[in-house]
């Protein structure tokens, strides 16, 4: 048996299709229409918030993520994107709150662990910011911006071996870089380092 859908997944997924092809104006207009046909439409909600994030209008964002986590606490999407509001906003204690909300929830997404790691560098907690982006890279060992901020946080820590192997890493994921020249010489560096 196949779910029909409602009207207000109809202008949801017709707003989500305007979004992909840039047609911003026309996909909100579409997911005002999802959320006049039912205003606790948690997918809808987040659209909106991302929008409002976007726009930089943070406030709004945090309004629209939490009414979706109200009606579906266990959408891991809000919890994070509640977080990026909160971390861009400087609340380092409400992001982790919500990236950790996230992780919980989805424990294999390797964006919420750079997400946690990044907030726990932000705030000077090495320790915790390295166990994070090691779990980001268990789940996706591809991602080149892990990889550069596991090396900057062991690069912090004294940890020069650790950091240059991260480095390394990162400029063979994305060897055409903008920053390619300044971590190449931080590699070098820490080479020479090693030599005495």
């Amino acid at each position: 048996m196949v779910a029909r859908l409602t009207e207000a997944d109809r202008h949801y997924n017709n707003g989500v299709l305007y979004f992909n092809k840039n047609q911003r104006e026309k996909a909100i207009d579409s997911w005002d229409k999802a959320l006049k046909a039912d205003p606790r439409h948690f997918r809808t909600l987040v659209f909106k918030g991302v929008v409002a994030f976007d726009e930089g209008r943070l406030d709004e964002a945090i309004v629209f993520y939490k009414r979706a986590i109200d009606v579906n606490p266990s959408y891991h999407i809000a919890a994070n994107n509640l977080g990026n509001a909160y971390r861009r906003l400087g609340n380092a204690e409400k992001a982790l709150g919500h990236y950790k909300q996230a992780a919980e929830l989805d424990p294999r997404n390797a964006s919420y662990h750079f997400n946690l790691g990044l907030t726990y560098f932000d705030i000077g907690d090495y320790d915790n910011s390295l166990l994070e982006l090691r779990k980001a890279i268990v789940f996706n060992p591809d991602d080149a911006e892990a990889h550069l901020e596991l090396a900057e946080t062991y690069y912090i820590r004294g940890e020069r071996a650790s950091a240059k192997e991260h480095f390394e890493i990162y400029l063979k994921l994305v060897p055409q870089a903008p920053n390619a020249f300044q971590v190449a010489a931080k590699v070098k560096m820490l080479g020479r380092e090693e030599e005495e």
